[in-house]
């Protein structure tokens, strides 16, 4: 008659007790062994997973603010691009007060 040899597995409920709080889970495939034997197969294979949860207020409401921007329920200011020959024009609508955005001066 052969022993059973058994080992404990450490305690994996602080993992668990988290799985709730997640907002954002992002899984990454990873490597995979089969082995082939006749008519038999076996194998190993693992994922890696990130897991995000915020814990502050304010962070919750950044990432609402950044979803909402995303999704275009909200814009930001207007971005003005101009040829580096007209700078002389952004100016003055920076000095005016005529846009309230963004002035890219492009080469």
């Amino acid at each position: 008659m052969s022993a059973t040899r058994t080992t404990a597995l450490p305690d994996c409920a602080p993992v668990f007790d988290d799985l709730n709080r997640y907002e954002v889970t992002t899984r990454f495939n990873g490597q995979s062994t089969v082995t082939i034997a006749g008519n038999r197969a076996t194998g190993e294979s693992y994922t890696i997973a990130h897991h995000l949860f915020t814990e502050r207020p304010a962070a919750r409401s950044l990432e609402r603010l950044v979803s909402w921007i995303t999704s275009s329920k909200i814009t930001g200011p207007a971005v003005h691009v101009l040829p580096m020959a007209q700078a002389e024009e952004a100016h003055r609508l920076l000095e005016t007060g005529a846009t309230t955005g963004k002035i890219v001066l492009r080469p």
